[in-house]
């Protein structure tokens, strides 16, 4: 595409032959540290935002959390908080974010790559949320397991923080 003629390279190369090309590599992880980056801004908007969600669902979500602690008290509190942060995610969230022309975040429509792209996004979010790291089906992601073990922690902190 940059330069308007058909490019030399093999389109049906394995994965692995084709990381091994400098520029794709290149290219690859600067899409990843850009997937990062952006994931990162949304868990830092998310923090200073979370205290403006709206009450009933604030409500909601720590009524959950204190029936689960109660109900299953043996547990880890950390995990109840996170499953009920994957509950907010899903329910509140990720719709806007995967579809926002269909929520009225956006007012036109959006091409296929911006929907693909919005789709990852939502997909690095989603493992922070469900607190687990990638594994075989998006191995492609794999390389951001440190940054998702590490946005995990944080996002524990921003749930379990009760301005």
């Amino acid at each position: 595409l940059r330069t308007g003629r058909r490019s030399l390279r093999q389109p049906g190369l394995p994965r692995e032959e084709a990381i091994k090309d400098p520029e794709t590599r290149a290219t690859f992880i600067q899409h990843l540290q850009d997937l990062r980056d952006i994931a990162d801004q949304f868990f830092s908007i998310f923090e200073e935002l979370l205290h403006r969600m709206p009450f009933g669902i604030r409500y909601v979500a720590q009524q959950m959390y204190e029936c689960l602690l109660s109900r299953f008290s043996g547990d880890d509190p950390g995990l109840i908080l996170q499953s009920v942060g994957h509950w907010v995610w899903r329910n509140y969230f990720q719709p806007p974010l995967i579809e926002p022309d269909r929520h009225g975040v956006v007012d036109r429509g959006l091409t296929q790559e911006q929907k693909r792209n919005l789709s990852e996004i939502a997909k690095v979010v989603t493992q922070v949320v469900s607190g687990r790291l990638f594994g075989a089906e998006n191995m492609y992601l794999q390389p951001l397991n440190t940054y998702i073990g590490d946005s995990i922690q944080r996002l524990g902190q921003i749930w379990g923080n009760r301005e």
